[in-house]
């Protein structure tokens, strides 16, 4: 398994760098185009895309769940009905929100100028989530090419064309989403295309049955885990103001680099944990996989966090002055979201009402800890909430997981780990020289202590891993 693993997971990092690499350039060019408050109303329109991904009530995990075990026609059979339950309730719903647009976009912005975007946003929504079953459904036939060619294909026109747009209409915030339009056509047509015969004008009603079983507890468990992330955007513009959404936003955005080490790893783990899961070696690999990623990850989040003010600095943005400590903030949580994939017990064992009690709770967590904490402190309790429901979240799925399908980490020595980045970030917060050379050169020193620690710890060891590659023809078998 762990061949597949690497092989995969490189495949869908490459992709994935370059589609998430378009929020990393919107990140340096769109400001110069956008007020903070712009950049607010984006932030809450492509949080909705992703509360829009319900729509078709999860339908392509139960896919997930089914696909890769199926045989010959089966397959068809299985994609092709979660393909049309997934048009058509993704139309309809699109439908009443065009026609409630007006209303959905003062309940959503607070401003009628917004009323073009937004509806200029429906149709975005719609080709997103479509795009979105078409990504998923190459990872579930472990079609890797093919999702890094729609990918990649669908991140470069929307690059060109949202900062291009943005830079020559009088609204820039219309032309990014134009841009996105663009890209979600050029990438769902791509992608049906290479997918032909499997998405055929079939359904199975027994099939799309035993789907909807598997998959309607996840949504509000999905529901609650889009909500641990994004409630603060919300409750933000409902305490604050639409400018104070836009610096959290761009805060984000930054803070969610670090995790791009995950999005290649969580492209391939599921559909090969559900492949392999009876290996006896799947865990330990799962394990070491997870200790070295991790550790990676969580370094590049407090370099993140210490280097975000020289950034500010040399990009010119005096808008997100700010940004810092919610960067140092938010980085880990973003982090803390995307390690779930390495405790596969709910999706091995099929307990997805477990899955739903345990992103319940992280959404009632956020909720509660932003509004306490934003009445409390102002901006920064919104990424105060972020961590501590992450925690919530995280913690709670580890626990339950590992009861289910346990995976032998050394969380004594993660502890210890995390416990030096903590010490780190809050030194290179509080303690920083005067100067900025002399501020970058101590930043570096406390880097190398936790770079230290980290292979103090057998963290660093990036033999672990070949020498768990080397075994890959006996996980295999």
């Amino acid at each position: 398994m762990i061949r597949e693993l690497v092989g995969h997971s490189a495949t869908y990092t490459l992709a994935n760098l370059i589609s998430r690499g378009t929020v990393l350039v919107w990140l340096i060019v769109l400001p110069r185009f956008m007020s903070s408050a712009d950049y607010g109303a984006l932030g809450l329109i492509l949080t909705t895309a992703a509360l829009f991904n319900l729509v078709p009530l999860e339908i392509g995990q139960a896919l997930g769940r089914y696909y890769p075990a199926a045989d010959g026609d089966e397959k068809g059979n299985w994609a092709s009905t979660a393909w049309i339950f997934t048009l058509s309730t993704l139309t309809l719903v699109a439908m009443i929100a065009l026609i409630f647009s007006q209303w959905l976009n003062r309940q959503l912005l607070g401003d009628d100028s917004y009323g073009p975007a937004f509806r200029i946003a429906l149709a975005y929504f719609v080709l997103n989530s479509s795009f979105l079953f078409a990504q998923n459904l190459f990872r579930w036939a472990f079609r890797s090419r093919d999702y890094a060619l729609a990918t990649t294909a669908s991140a470069l026109v929307t690059l060109f064309l949202s900062i291009g747009l943005a830079a020559i209409l009088s609204n820039a915030l219309t032309g990014v989403l134009a841009g996105l339009v663009a890209g979600a056509v050029i990438g769902l047509s791509l992608a049906i295309a290479r997918l032909g015969p499997v998405l055929r004008n079939r359904i199975d009603l027994p099939k799309l049955g035993r789907m909807l079983r598997f998959s309607l507890p996840l949504v509000p468990a999905s529901l609650a885990l889009l909500l641990s992330t994004y409630a603060s955007r919300f409750i933000l513009n409902d305490l604050l103001t639409l400018k104070d959404v836009g610096m959290f936003t761009w805060a984000s955005q930054l803070a969610a680099v670090p995790a791009l080490l995950l999005l290649g790893v969580q492209g391939a783990v599921t559909p090969l944990v559900i492949k392999h899961h009876a290996a006896t070696d799947t865990p330990v690999v799962l394990a070491r996989s997870f200790e070295t990623i991790f550790s990676g990850a969580l370094g590049l989040c407090i370099a993140l966090g210490l280097y975000t003010p020289e950034l500010v600095r040399l990009l010119g943005y005096s808008q997100f002055a700010g940004a810092a400590p919610l960067v140092m903030l938010l980085a880990p949580a973003m982090l803390l979201l995307q390690l779930y994939v390495f405790a596969p017990g709910f999706a091995v064992a099929e307990r997805t009402g477990l899955q739903l009690f345990v992103s319940a709770l992280g959404a009632v967590a956020a909720i509660l800890f932003n509004y306490m904490f934003i009445n409390a402190v102002g901006l920064i309790g919104a990424a105060i909430a972020t961590l501590g429901s992450s925690l919530v979240f995280t913690g709670s799925w580890f626990l339950l997981s590992n009861r289910l399908y346990p995976i032998p980490a050394h969380w004594l020595r993660l502890g210890l780990l995390v416990a030096g980045a903590a010490a780190c970030a809050t030194v290179g917060t509080l303690a920083v020289p005067n100067g900025i050379p002399q501020a970058i050169l101590f930043k570096a020193l406390l880097l190398a202590v936790l770079a230290a620690l980290a292979a103090y710890l057998g963290f660093a060891r990036i033999w672990r891993l070949k020498q768990l590659i080397a075994q890959g023809p006996r996980l295999s078998e």
